[in-house]
């Protein structure tokens, strides 16, 4: 029997004889993971300090999946460094990756 569960590290256990072997990475909340994240993106030390404050001031939507206007604005002002050629931003930055983290932090994926 294949039991799906998920949530933050939720674990399901039930019968007789059953093990569980579990790995569970959390990343809601881990402001350093967040913050280690971005930087191995090539994201600088004042733009990482600027989206701390932003996230922990600005309420995101829940109900409809979406981060704030000054998170929004963060990564579009990321986006378009990275197109000009500012800093050390991988090329890999997107606008997607950038709210997926972002997201992921504050719980909403």
């Amino acid at each position: 029997t294949t039991i799906n569960n998920n949530g933050d590290g939720n674990l399901i256990n039930t019968g007789d004889h059953n093990q569980i072997d579990n790995k569970v990475q959390i990343n809601k909340g881990d402001l350093t993971r967040l913050q280690n994240e971005l930087r191995n993106q090539g994201i600088e030390e004042a733009d990482i300090e600027e989206i701390t404050t932003i996230i922990a001031e600005e309420e995101p939507d829940f109900e409809n999946n979406r981060l704030g206007t000054k998170a929004n604005g963060w990564i579009a002002g990321i986006l378009n460094k990275s197109l000009n050629g500012v800093g050390k931003i991988s090329t890999a930055v997107s606008a997607n990756l950038l709210a997926s983290l972002l997201k992921t932090y504050i719980g909403m994926s």
